[in-house]
């Protein structure tokens, strides 16, 4: 959170050490959250074989620091890696059978995200179409509604999503 820092603060200090800790051995930190199989068994080889996956709020806490680091980062090689991480991350979620408020978030929050301008794929209708559903699903099955499922409809919201 060292670019975060130089953004709030404009000390180069904390710039230098985020450049320090990114090219660190050879970008090996940028190597681990680009690997799908780092991020669903981050202690490999004992989570592969005990089949303990990630939680998924981790994995929301990790989507959460690389908005942060996509929206600040200026080198779009590195930026397009965040975005990346991204949606590696909302794609491991998504293959889960009970995605939850958490799951529904680390996905809005890889979502219409670009590096240059907007793209639409073809997909995006279907992606909107499930998001929607499955926010709905959320918010009808409990009536006091977590933090998250609540932090997760308003993003839809304000990506107009909903009317």
């Amino acid at each position: 959170m060292y670019l975060v820092g130089y953004d709030v603060t404009g000390n180069e200090h904390c710039l230098e050490i985020y450049h320090e800790k990114l090219k660190e051995n050879h970008y090996s930190r940028l190597h681990s959250i680009l690997d799908p199989e780092n991020i669903e068994y981050p202690y490999s080889p004992r989570d592969k074989i005990n089949n303990t996956t990630q939680a998924t709020w981790a994995i929301l806490q990790t989507q959460y620091s690389l908005v942060q680091l996509f929206e600040l980062e200026t080198d779009i090689t590195i930026r397009a890696s965040y975005l990346e991480a991204m949606r590696i991350n909302a794609q491991i979620v998504e293959k889960r059978a009970n995605i939850g408020a958490g799951g529904m978030h680390v996905i809005l929050l890889a979502q219409n995200r670009s590096l240059i301008a907007p793209v639409v794929s073809p997909t995006d209708e279907q992606k909107i179409e499930f998001l929607k559903n499955n926010c709905r699903e959320i918010l009808a099955g409990s009536p006091k509604a977590s933090v998250t499922a609540v932090a997760t409809y308003w993003t839809a919201v304000k990506q107009g999503w909903f009317n």
